[in-house]
């Protein structure tokens, strides 16, 4: 795990790290620039600030107001463009010191300059060839590969819920979800390290009929190493020491009315498959519920 300190020459202390799943930039402490191994970026604290990038090019800024409450809001667009020529400017800053600092190990600076190379608008380009629009995940999903064997939802008339209406739901087919993968493979490349599981897409993917998905799932399977299920500790931890590239497992939502109607016989294959768990989403018509 590489690691660099030197300091500019203004003064400002710079501490680089490069691991098997990012490199992280901090400038005088205040200001810290994270990217996936691809060199894409992918969040920025600055002074307080938090700024995590989306794959599609959104940014969300989360901090804490006066009153020490959450605060969050999106970029606009303008501003998108000037946190990513910030980012560009602290990190050709970093490269152009380099030259007067001590060696550094020496993955650190190809590293850096990939990051100072990265072109975003071809980033976009790839990542909506690979995705239809990614509406929502469970929220310990949120760092998942996701994988669209369905697009938009099967119910698609809640009436609290227009995340999906722009689409209608339809099931790939194998020759389709495995072009997807390719996709999304070609899409995240090395930047793939920063995911550990796997979400299959879209809202209820689930509902698929199983003879129709168990060969999804199966390209799947042949794609990446799954944790094996029912390792104590111990052995999950060696497990994912020995598979940098492994996924921990799949996951999906699934509905109440879906989730019938498949056998305890269904799930177990599913398992078997690399399935680990399963989400229920929950509403509530209840005001004083949903502002709690």
């Amino acid at each position: 795990m590489p690691h660099y300190d030197f300091t500019l020459s203004d003064g400002r202390p710079v501490h680089i790290r490069l691991n098997d799943v990012a490199l992280t930039i901090s400038i005088d402490v205040l200001l810290i620039d994270t990217f996936d191994l691809a060199g894409r970026l992918f969040g920025v604290f600055d002074r307080g600030v938090n700024l995590r990038r989306g794959l599609d090019g959104s940014v969300l800024a989360r901090w804490r107001d006066e009153d020490h409450r959450r605060a969050r809001r999106w970029l606009a667009e303008d501003e998108v463009d000037a946190l990513l020529k910030k980012m560009r400017e602290n990190v050709a800053t970093t490269l152009e010191a380099l030259t007067d600092a001590p060696p550094p190990p020496s993955d650190i600076r190809p590293a850096l300059e990939q990051a100072l190379a990265f072109d975003y608008d071809a980033d976009l380009r790839r990542f909506h060839r690979a995705y239809r629009p990614i509406s929502i995940l469970p929220p310990d999903q949120y760092q998942a590969l996701v994988l669209q064997a369905t697009e938009g939802c099967s119910f698609n008339t809640c009436t609290f819920c227009a995340l999906y209406r722009d689409r209608p739901f339809r099931i790939k087919t194998p020759a389709e979800f495995e072009q997807h993968v390719a996709d999304v493979l070609d899409f995240f490349g090395p930047g793939l390290s920063m995911r550990r599981s796997i979400f299959l897409a879209d809202a209820n993917a689930l509902i698929i009929p199983q003879k129709r998905l168990l060969p999804l799932m199966q390209i799947v399977a042949r794609h990446f190493s799954i944790l094996p299920a029912g390792l104590d500790a111990p052995a999950r931890r060696a497990w994912l020491r020995q598979h940098p590239r492994g996924m921990t497992g799949i996951y999906a939502f699934v509905d109440g009315l879906s989730a019938e109607r498949k056998s305890v016989r269904d799930f177990e294959k599913l398992r078997a498959l690399g399935l680990r768990r399963v989400y229920i989403g929950l509403e509530s018509g209840d005001e004083a519920l949903l502002a709690w």
